[in-house]
């Protein structure tokens, strides 16, 4: 299976202003699901499109500038209804 990295910075502010604002600066807010702690962090939108808009289905290596990395695979996404516009993206990590 081929993996795809996502290059993200991780986000302290997880409200609904501060996931507004991301959005408006062409930023997607994204969840990492399933290790000893929920990662929240935001990734450019451009990021997704060989992950989303392809028949194949990929791994994920979320890498932070930090050095931090993270396999995961996608669990959910979400679209604006009527731009079709990357609101939300959901992760689950992985072990070997």
């Amino acid at each position: 299976m081929k993996s795809i990295t996502i290059n993200g910075s991780p986000r302290e502010s997880v409200g609904k202003k501060a996931t507004q604002a991301l959005r408006n600066a062409g930023m997607v807010p994204c969840v990492v699901y399933g290790g000893e702690q929920t990662v929240h962090f935001s990734a450019t939108e451009l990021n997704f499109s060989g992950l989303v808009y392809t028949p194949n289905a990929h791994t994920v290596v979320i890498e932070f500038k930090d050095g931090t990395k993270f396999d995961a695979i996608l669990q959910d996404i979400q679209f604006h209804p009527v731009t079709d516009r990357i609101l939300h993206v959901d992760f689950y990590q992985i072990f070997a």
